[in-house]
């Protein structure tokens, strides 16, 4: 072939292919399926609640099955989650802080409508872990001179309202792109001299072992 036409052949000829092929894109059923692996590898204590957050954030806004393996690549590729010891809990419906202080974390189940009570006390219900119910979860937060604590991880759409006599409702989620169909965690606050705090993460707490600022 002589040279001129050579060189137009290679005009017309595809690009090389540079690298690998990319990873697939990720679907939301399987950024849903890493958000749960991730809840099942805190509530056993594998990851700190840092890590916790900062990779279930990851997790939501993963653009390749690429990104979401990286987040698993310190982990087991197989273990028993602590969920399995919990299927068969009943939804709890009412946790009571009465002169002192309850915690309810780890893998536990909440009804779709929950009661909370603090009377002179405290109540912290940590739903990172938890099995929610349902699409929408309600939570009633009746304080009255005490405190309530709500925990929710990424990926969940927050709604506070607040009736009673020097109450106080602090929503520190930060805000989040989510899809419609996200689950809703609502706080309704009911009290007196109480207040209702719903947040990413505790300020400080201890782990089965970690210490987690």
């Amino acid at each position: 072939m002589p040279a001129d036409e050579h060189e137009q052949a290679d005009q017309h000829s595809p690009p090389a292919t540079q690298g690998s092929t990319p990873p697939p894109k990720a679907s939301d059923a399987e950024r849903d399926a890493a958000l749960e692996r991730l809840r099942d590898a805190f509530a056993d204590g594998r990851l700190t609640n840092d890590e916790f957050d900062q990779r279930a954030r990851s997790a939501l806004s993963a653009r390749t099955t690429g990104d979401l393996e990286r987040l698993f690549v310190d982990l087991p590729t197989a273990w028993l989650p602590s969920k399995a010891l919990a299927t068969g809990d009943r939804p709890v419906r009412l946790t009571l802080g009465i002169l002192g202080d309850v915690t309810r974390r780890w893998r536990w189940r909440i009804a779709p409508r929950s009661t909370a009570v603090a009377l002179l006390g405290a109540c912290r219900l940590d739903l990172r872990a938890a099995n929610l119910s349902a699409p929408v979860t309600t939570i009633t937060a009746v304080a009255v001179v005490g405190g309530i604590d709500v925990v929710v991880p990424p990926g969940v759409r927050v709604e506070q309202s607040v009736y009673g006599l020097f109450c106080d409702a602090t929503n520190l989620v930060p805000e989040q792109d989510l899809p419609p169909d996200a689950p809703v965690v609502r706080v309704r606050l009911f009290g007196m001299l109480g207040g209702v705090e719903t947040k990413p993460k505790f300020r400080f707490e201890m782990r089965r072992g970690i210490s987690s600022p």
